[in-house]
């Protein structure tokens, strides 16, 4: 039966990738990352053997990325200040991020109480350099950006003299478009998708702006993320699809999120604790000075907070909210 046929062709495909993950499993662990610790390699081989087969059978699931939500929406309260904080989830490479985000600040505006404040993760510079971008490309089709869009996205940059001033600290002298630094991340989605990572950053500033909210940023100064080795990659991948079958790294919906964050939490303890634990703690204290302005300035209903955050750090930022607990207050900085 078509069924049976169905089930056989899986059955040999997932043997295959079984056969395949096992022979380069010996390879890595013949020639070890040397920046990998024998902890950390042990914990490794030990995940990839024990998730080896779910984790495959996981990877043959199909998702309709039409059924991906837009974003992960979660409306707490700040224990410090009492006001309602609206924590939204996004994608960071997905437009619908974008029109959501937009969409939930025009909400809070209209509601009572109106909207005091929105909050980015983005730090001042970044936000300053998406929003160029985001002009830069407003409009354009995707395949269009993916074949123009890293030229047009340098060729804004060059234009802002900030841009100037940031490179002459660094003792650089930008002498044309071209010679504009972009971030990895943002020419791969710019070449590969057509679209513009963390669009939904600066669709959220403008929208606050035309609202008449305070725009924040969340984000201290960048840090370069935690080198993870290639067999520590190999684990979480296929851990995380041993938890979530079909598992949907672009997807902001909360199974797919929670999947990620714990098969991170197993694989790599010190990158769950950079990459997220500690933006967690640094958002949520951030988010408690926005609070505490915005109730301040006063209003009866009190105003609500809008806060854009990667879909990852809801959870932790939620809980830290709620529960009052948090580290200096002078991490925000406003726009």
């Amino acid at each position: 039966s078509t069924n049976s046929r169905h089930k056989l062709v899986s059955a040999r495909r997932l043997a295959g990738a079984s056969a395949a993950a096992l022979g380069g499993l010996c390879l890595w662990s013949a020639r070890v990352d040397p920046s990998e610790q024998p902890e950390s390699t042990a914990r490794s081989i030990a995940i990839v053997l024990q998730s080896l087969t779910a984790g495959l059978a996981g990877s043959l699931h199909r998702v309709d990325p039409a059924a991906r939500p837009a974003v992960l929406a979660r409306a707490v309260r700040d224990a410090s200040s009492g006001l309602a904080v609206h924590l939204c989830g996004v994608s960071h490479v997905d437009p619908a991020s974008a029109t959501a985000v937009r969409a939930y600040a025009e909400a809070l505006a209209a509601a009572p109480g109106g909207l005091g404040a929105v909050a980015v993760e983005d730090e001042p510079r970044a936000l300053l350099l998406t929003r160029a971008a985001r002009a830069a490309l407003h409009g354009l089709p995707p395949e269009r950006i993916r074949a123009e869009g890293e030229g047009l996205v340098r060729h804004a940059l060059f234009g802002l003299a900030e841009v100037h001033a940031w490179a002459a600290e660094a003792g650089a002298t930008l002498d044309g478009a071209e010679r504009v630094p972009l971030s990895p991340t943002l020419a791969r989605h710019l070449r590969g998708e057509g679209v513009l990572w963390g669009l939904e950053q600066a669709e959220a500033a403008e929208a606050a702006e035309e609202l008449g909210a305070r725009v924040a940023c969340l984000g201290g100064t960048p840090a370069p993320p935690p080198h993870v080795p290639l067999l520590t990659r190999l684990a979480y991948w296929l851990r995380v699809r041993a938890l979530d079958p079909g598992h949907d790294e672009r997807s902001p919906a909360e199974l797919h999120v929670v999947a990620s964050n714990r098969a991170l939490a197993e694989v790599a303890p010190s990158a769950h604790e950079a990459v997220l634990l500690r933006k967690d703690a640094h958002f949520a204290a951030a988010l408690r000075t926005v609070c505490a302005d915005a109730a301040r300035a006063g209003g009866e209903p009190p105003p609500a907070v809008l806060a854009v955050v990667g879909a990852t750090h809801v959870e932790g930022i939620a809980e830290r909210l709620q529960a009052g607990d948090g580290t200096p207050r002078n991490s925000v900085r406003a726009v």
